[in-house]
């Protein structure tokens, strides 16, 4: 505790690889922070959002028509000869 920063060393390679690693790495502790605090009770776990509800074909089609006749009823009038 009490430590500011966490120095890791990623040995010989590049700039460009050393800031992909460093992504990597920084997503990895924030993931292990996150946990600690979970397990701490310190913070409540981040769950995925629920699926939505599955349509049936039946509910598909009734929407659709519903979203035409919409469109239909909003649309101008169109001229059918000149």
């Amino acid at each position: 505790m009490g430590k500011r920063e966490i120095i890791k060393s990623f040995g010989g390679v590049s700039t460009r690889e050393a800031f992909r690693l460093g992504r990597d790495e920084r997503a990895n502790v924030e993931c292990q922070f996150e946990n600690a605090e979970v397990q701490l009770g310190l913070a409540k776990a981040i769950l995925p959002p629920p699926a939505p509800p599955a349509l049936t074909k039946y509910q598909l089609v009734k929407i659709a028509k519903r979203v035409l006749r919409d469109l239909e009823a909003s649309a101008k009038p169109v001229p059918l000869c000149r």
